[in-house]
């Protein structure tokens, strides 16, 4: 009842159907061995017994076969007509001595089972448990036809053989055939279990791992919808501001009184200009954005009557940085170009570019009356300072005969956001 409980819920198994059935046969044919006092005539519970006998035999070779995997075929209706024509000639009807019509019942049977014992041979390598066991049960089936062979004139030899072995033991092989057969199924049922939980296991190591992917997908794609929000905003912004400030502010340039004025406008102008650029630009080449500051810085100081002196080494690394980068870089230099043409009275500005080390070195130098201790304090050397620490680098004031030098040293490192496909 148990196997039959399993098939019930797994009925694509049928091998535990055909192994439950032959269970019970094999049952009701022990309990004819083991009850004596059965209210029936003797002739029909013989008869229910060896039928049950006949139906356990193909039964179990039903079993044999969805054990070995194979399914369903028409040939296999001859067992369930042998089961039926058992069942009627076996009868005590009087027509066929019961006990020949039995024997030959069982005779039939063993051959059948003989015939599937030869396919589960071919493959004994893939089914040694199986293979014994029809063995056995083959051996036990022949010595019990031979010692219930329904004849009476047989050699006296063999007659004496008979009553001093006369015992059947096929009946206690095929129980210990099908209890070897229910512990090795249930071994693989057991082992189906485990490794069904061991795939649940991965299953749900896989969603979780898929779920966790998605919502960290989830989270990208929101984080980068606000920052494509927050980006459009920005531009709206800056192109507002570009069009009604700058406007003005070129406005203010042409319309200046004296230099100084025209450049405090120019200046105002550039870092807005510097703002909405660099903040929309986004990434870009080092050597692009120096080439930038090369142009503007040389019409500020042209503007202002001052010589001008550009020198750019050639080991200049090739490396794309990021807009916020960009900005400080530009804005230090602006000021420091800013606080030569207002306050140095300087005739001439170089302004050297170079690697040193592992850094990029920036000097702007001036020939002007240099910078004492209060010049130093004011708030855009502040700031200037400031954004040379967001960049990782050092900022100094170095004194010049005359005049002086600003000196930024920015690592490399951590100027680059990602190597140039050209190197």
């Amino acid at each position: 009842m148990l196997i039959l409980l399993v098939w019930r819920y797994g009925r694509r198994e049928a091998q535990y159907f055909w192994f439950g059935v032959s269970c019970l046969s094999l049952a009701v044919f022990s309990s004819y061995l083991t009850l004596r006092d059965i209210d029936l005539p003797g002739g029909w519970v013989r008869w229910a017994a060896h039928v049950s006998l006949d139906a356990w035999i193909a039964s179990f070779i039903l079993f044999v076969r969805r054990y070995m995997g194979q399914g369903w075929q028409p040939r296999e209706r001859w067992l369930v007509a042998y089961v039926l024509a058992a069942s009627i000639a076996t009868a005590p009807h009087g027509l066929v001595w019961q006990g020949h019509a039995c024997f030959v019942s069982h005779a039939v049977g063993g051959l059948v089972l003989v015939i599937v014992m030869c396919s589960v041979f071919a493959a004994w390598r893939r089914y040694p448990q199986l293979a014994l066991a029809l063995l056995v049960l083959i051996v036990a089936g022949l010595h019990d036809l031979v010692v219930g062979i329904p004849v009476t004139d047989l050699p006296e030899e063999f007659v004496r053989m008979r009553l001093k072995y006369h015992f059947f033991v096929f009946h206690y092989v095929a129980l210990a055939t099908l209890l070897f057969m229910t512990i090795h199924l249930a071994q693989r049922f057991i082992r189906a279990l485990n490794e069904v939980a061991v795939l649940n296991r991965e299953l749900e190591s896989r969603v979780a791992t898929q779920s966790a992917a998605l919502q960290t997908s989830y989270e990208e794609r929101a984080r980068l919808a606000h920052e494509q929000a927050a980006q459009d905003e920005r531009e709206r912004i800056y192109r507002d501001l570009h069009d009604d400030v700058g406007t003005h502010l070129v406005s203010l340039v042409i319309r200046a009184q004296n230099p100084a004025d025209a450049e405090t406008a120019r200046a105002a102008l550039q870092n807005l200009r510097d703002v909405v650029s660099q903040s929309v630009r986004g990434d870009q080449l080092l050597l692009d954005l120096i080439a930038d500051w090369r142009a503007e810085i040389a019409g500020r100081v042209t503007d202002a009557n001052l010589e001008f002196v550009w020198r750019q080494a050639e080991d200049i690394p090739r490396i794309v940085i990021g807009s916020a980068t960009a900005l400080n870089l530009t804005r230090i230099l602006r000021e420091a170009v800013s606080n030569v043409l207002k306050h140095a009275q300087a005739r001439r500005l170089s302004i050297d570019i170079a690697r040193a080390g592992g850094n990029l070195r920036f000097a702007i130098t001036d020939d002007g009356q240099g910078m004492d201790g209060a010049s130093r304090s004011g708030r855009g050397q502040h700031n200037m300072l400031a954004r040379a620490q967001a960049l990782g680098g050092v900022l100094q004031w170095l004194p010049a005969a005359p005049g002086c030098v600003v000196e930024l040293l920015a690592p490399v490192a951590a100027l680059r956001k990602e190597a140039s496909p050209s190197g």
